[in-house]
């Protein structure tokens, strides 16, 4: 299989979250995916807003739509200026041919969606910008946290360390979705982070997310067939496998 560079790999993590690849592709990108640690973040930036989106089968927070489609009609800030975009001409270009035929194959239930992660995602940058999007993110997934724990359906994993002075709780939906919640984690040093794996009977570590110096909630998409979390304390970008030992650890039951 020939090997894509970044910029091909990156255009796939879109519509890899939304299932629209085929099967090499899937193949290449999970290759890149275990490598890139901003496409592992891209990809997770994905999955939790179209967690947003699904909702579990329930209805959205009060008002979580309302704040989006007001959000929306503002007028958003010059991407040029907050990027180092070019303007004119080339920047219409670049824009034309993310519109490529790539979308198009996805049919038009899948791009309904991709248009509208895309579009809750600029209404987070907005928020963001003005110093409240975290605080109103973090509070929408510890929401849905609870909502998933409260499901008779879910699992719940408890993640221990050796002493028991430190420890998480995870919940799992059958679909795969689950959210790390109830952390009692120390503040990491500056140039760490908390980041959370999958396994199987204790090998093949696959990561599920970097979780910062502090965490508290954090969204996530695993594969049915694992049955541990752990969390271990890694550089600040995270690691394609971990490094150190687990801090904690937790059977899927």
């Amino acid at each position: 299989m020939a090997r894509r560079n970044h910029s091909e790999m990156e255009e796939l993590v879109g519509a890899y979250a939304l299932d629209a690849l085929e099967s090499d592709e899937i193949e290449a990108l999970e290759l890149h995916l275990s490598e890139c640690p901003r496409c592992r973040a891209e990809l997770r930036d994905h999955r939790e807003t179209a967690a947003l989106l699904a909702h579990a089968g329930t209805a959205a927070p009060d008002g979580l739509w309302n704040k989006i489609a007001s959000e929306l009609e503002e007028t958003p800030p010059d991407m040029a200026t907050v990027f180092g975009m070019p303007s004119g001409a080339e920047r219409a270009s670049r824009v034309a041919k993310m519109r490529g035929p790539r979308w198009r194959t996805v049919g038009m239930a899948a791009a309904g969606i991709a248009a509208a992660i895309i579009a809750v995602n600029s209404a987070l940058i907005v928020r963001q910008n003005n110093k409240i999007g975290e605080v109103e993110r973090n509070q929408t997934i510890s929401h849905l946290a609870d909502l998933a724990a409260a499901n008779p359906t879910s699992r719940i994993v408890s993640l221990r360390g050796t002493d028991g002075s430190i420890g998480a709780d995870a919940v799992l939906r059958p679909n795969g979705t689950g959210y790390l919640l109830h952390t009692r984690l120390p503040k990491l040093a500056a140039g760490q982070t908390y980041q959370l794996w999958a396994l199987v009977d204790g090998r093949n570590p696959v990561s599920l997310s970097v979780l910062g110096t502090k965490p508290t909630v954090a969204g996530f998409t695993a594969k049915s067939s694992m049955n541990q979390l752990a969390i271990t304390v890694e550089r600040a970008d995270g690691a394609a496998q971990p490094t150190t030992s687990p801090i904690l650890t937790g059977t899927v039951v």
